[in-house]
């Protein structure tokens, strides 16, 4: 029951892409920018950097050290994909500042150490701190340096700018800064780093204009380098006996060699979307298949090993407020012994906050696929799974094949009732679907129907990165950011994923029960407009912040002295279609559109509903193949209640 097919490579980040390359299709890149660091939730800090973003009073740049004897790294928290030639391009400002420590001949306080811009394949991982400024011992990786501190077993002198492999702080080329200036002088640099596929080259500048000649170049094959495309790129810092204020102040990055212009970054803005979650917390369990299909192999390697070192990933980089649990079928009993194979699921991690990397890693590695693909045992156990832990419940099943033990031999529903029946006895629990190379359009529609009684989403993953993207995905609710013509400009995740847009008016949809949309939401240049939801015994109410202004509450209840910002609630309504003509074929959604809505109408009167917007979905889309063919679907269409006060 298991297909093993590939699939093309699917869209990842859509909308970031256009603001970087609009030349080239957002399937062949993946790219961000940060315009500031206002939003930490992309990030995954480490070291003294988590503890300084805790900070109340932070700035909206990333600091990622302040004082001596320190260690800090931050990495953008999804892998990713570089394309075939493990070519990219990035730009971002730093500014190292406030020294402290040692002095120098002239009694002048030296500080130290500098900066790295890291791109490695490890999930998790902080460097040597000190001479090895937060780099050292991150292997496979390379680096470029911003040193700081001489070091004379290794470095040229104490300001200086190095390309480094392979977590060794002793570079394999240098250069001085230009204009003689002095690296931590407390004033903003600017610098790209670019990679061709066949040299790294790295400019540096104290303005944002881009040099036409590059500062440093070398020849060097990043795929025998990092041996993997996947890769977390970020920056590291560390400090010894003397130390300085290490920041990031803006970030670009293309994962394809496409040199990046400042100064059209900054005609963009962002928005992103925070929840502020309930007080119990919130429980994350993924059930992982390691059933006999995923010996199959993919790009070298098989699915399984492909599938545990995505797992791993996404454990580091879970929310630390979230607990985490790890359910697995499939791995202890072989296929040779049915019965027992199809009870084989086992809960191997329980849910926990801060869950111990080392150990999700040796239990990660000691799996190997065997068996038979119980989902609807498995999902059967979840119920024990969340005793005694409050909160919401979210499960994200992992597989690359439907149920192969069903209850009973001609029911392939059987995982779609165990959910009915965990919801009859009261167990509140959103279940998303990862199918892992699935082509099979019958087994894609019976997983999406596990999803949809689970009230979740199936997502579909044709290789690793994709893989690892729809699991981040499928951890938090998306967002729409709509332009003035109600056109879908960018998808974001409420805590995950930004959206980035040039300046302008925007509406953006929310994901939440009810859903819920907010106009007028102003997008500044080279600032992020932030919308935080609430939960509250009312409904969900937003509030809205720019940077270094104040918080705003936006809806539903907003001060009439306020400027108002329109609030409505938006809700689908499905109802099934028959007897429709086929032909003319292009016209066909419009009929069936048409064909749906007196019932459609019907339906979102009754709930307040007025007016529809424009365009549907289909299901379950069928029809005959004579000349005077009929079609018969289930249509969806949203309606929208205006809620403003």
């Amino acid at each position: 029951m298991k297909n093993q097919a590939h699939l093309l490579l699917m869209v990842i980040f859509a909308v970031p892409l256009l603001l970087l390359a609009p030349q080239v299709q957002a399937k062949e890149m993946t790219s961000f920018f940060f315009p500031d660091f206002s939003d930490l939730s992309p990030l995954h800090l480490n070291g003294v950097a988590k503890e300084i973003a805790k900070a109340q009073d932070r700035e909206t740049n990333l600091r990622l050290t302040n004082a001596r004897n320190q260690t800090g790294n931050v990495f953008y928290k999804k892998r990713i994909g570089l394309d075939q030639q493990n070519t990219f391009s990035t730009y971002f400002q730093f500014r190292i500042h406030s020294p402290v420590g040692a002095v120098d001949k002239q009694d002048q306080i030296q500080g130290a150490d500098g900066i790295v811009f890291t791109v490695q394949t490890q999930s998790v991982i902080v460097g040597k701190r000190g001479v090895g400024i937060g780099y050292e011992k991150i292997i496979p990786s390379i680096g470029i340096e911003f040193d700081t501190w001489f070091n004379s077993n290794k470095d040229p002198d104490g300001n200086h700018i190095g390309i480094n492999v392979n977590g060794n702080s002793a570079s394999v080329v240098t250069a001085s800064p230009p204009d003689k200036r002095h690296l931590n002088d407390g004033e903003i640099w600017h610098a790209w780093v670019d990679y061709d596929a066949k040299n790294l080259s790295v400019r540096l500048s104290s303005t944002s204009s881009r040099p036409t000649e590059a500062l440093l170049t070398k020849e060097i094959d990043l795929r025998k380098t990092l041996k993997d495309r996947l890769v977390y790129v970020g920056f590291t810092s560390g400090t010894g006996m003397s130390g300085n204020s290490h920041d990031i102040l803006q970030w670009a990055f293309s994962s394809t060699y496409n040199p990046i212009e400042p100064e059209k970054q900054n005609e963009y803005g962002a928005i992103s979307v925070s929840l502020e979650k309930q007080e119990q917390g919130e429980n994350v369990i993924v059930i992982l298949d390691a059933s006999g299909s995923m010996h199959a192999k993919m790009d070298d390697t098989t699915k399984m090993e492909i599938a545990k070192k995505v797992t791993m990933g996404f454990a580091d980089v879970i929310d630390e407020n979230t607990r985490f649990g790890l359910r697995v079928y499939g791995h202890r009993v072989h296929k040779s012994k049915k019965q027992e194979s199809c009870r084989d699921s086992q809960l191997l991690i329980p849910l926990q906050q801060n869950s111990n990397r080392k150990k999700i890693k040796q239990q990660l590695e000691a799996l190997d696929a065997k068996g038979y693909t119980p989902i609807g045992y498995s999902l059967s156990q979840i119920q024990k799974d969340f005793v005694n832990h409050n909160g919401t419940k979210r499960v994200i099943l992992i597989t690359d094949g439907i149920e192969s033990c069903d209850q009973h031999s001609t029911d392939p529903y059987y995982p779609v009732k165990v959910i009915e029946q965990l919801r009859i006895a009261g167990i509140d629990v959103k279940v998303n679907v990862v199918g892992f190379d699935i082509q099979d359009k019958k087994t894609r529609g019976l997983l999406s129907k596990i999803a949809k009684a689970g009230k979740g989403k199936y997502f579909s993953a044709a290789s690793g990165e994709q893989l690892e993207g729809a699991i981040h995905d499928s951890l938090g609710d998306a967002f729409y950011v709509k332009n003035v013509a109600g056109q879908t400009v960018g998808k974001g995740t409420i805590g995950l994923k930004n959206v980035f847009v040039p300046v302008g008016s925007y509406g953006v949809e929310f994901e939440t029960n009810p859903p819920l949309r907010i106009d007028h939401i102003s997008v500044k240049k080279g600032q992020t407009t932030h919308l935080k939801l609430t939960q509250t015994t009312e409904g969900i109410k937003v509030s809205k912040q720019e940077k270094n202004k104040p918080s705003q509450q936006i809806a539903p209840s907003l001060p009439q002295e306020r400027p108002k910002a329109k609030a409505t609630l938006i809700q689908s309504f499905t109802t099934t279609v028959t007897n429709v003509p086929r032909y003319p074929q292009d016209s066909l959604a419009e009929r069936l559109r048409q064909a749906a809505l007196p019932d459609l109408q019907q339906q979102a009167r009754k709930k307040g509903y007025s007016y529809s917007k424009k365009g549907q979905q289909f299901s379950n889309l069928t029809c005959t193949t004579e000349k005077t063919a009929i079609c018969s679907a289930d249509v969806t269409v949203d309606f929208i209640q205006d809620i403003s006060p």
